[in-house]
């Protein structure tokens, strides 16, 4: 039991109050905010009436629209794909950067553009319409079990 209670010492809530403010990694990445549920409402409603949908995953979301991921809504941020003329539609508000460590770059859209509700619906349905169709699914085998 000593070393248990070594280990409850080392793991006491006061000694991790500062654990946020550790330099875990060397990037911009905010490793403790997961997108609130508020904020893809409000990403979704300004969407209307394009027919999108989010699906949670690890936390955050993804956006489909047309069958499609165009978009993913990271630490509270508008991540869009990376489509030549979605980046020509954006114009001089470009600015690229990845939604998660090791991910690929997407195009960051900034809150006062995703305030612009036509604006906004337009760059989707530009980028839907630049990628290409998602992958059938497989049909899995399953075996015959007596």
């Amino acid at each position: 039991m000593v070393e248990g209670a070594a280990l409850e010492k080392r793991c006491t809530p006061k000694e991790y109050r500062g654990f946020e403010s550790l330099p875990l990694r060397q990037n911009n990445f905010n490793q403790n905010m997961s997108t609130k549920q508020s904020t893809v409402d409000f990403i979704l409603d300004q969407l209307q009436p394009l027919e999108v949908a989010a699906r949670k995953m690890f936390g955050e979301y993804a956006l489909y629209y047309q069958e499609k991921v165009v978009a993913l809504v990271c630490d509270e941020t508008l991540f869009v794909k990376i489509t030549e003329p979605g980046k020509n539609f954006v114009g001089k508000n470009y600015q690229e950067g990845p939604p998660y460590p090791g991910a690929k770059p997407y195009m960051i859209i900034d809150n006062e553009l995703i305030e612009d509700n036509d604006w906004l619906a337009e760059l989707i349905q530009i980028t839907a319409e630049n990628l290409p169709a998602p992958k059938p699914k497989k049909v899995s085998k399953t075996k015959n079990r007596v």
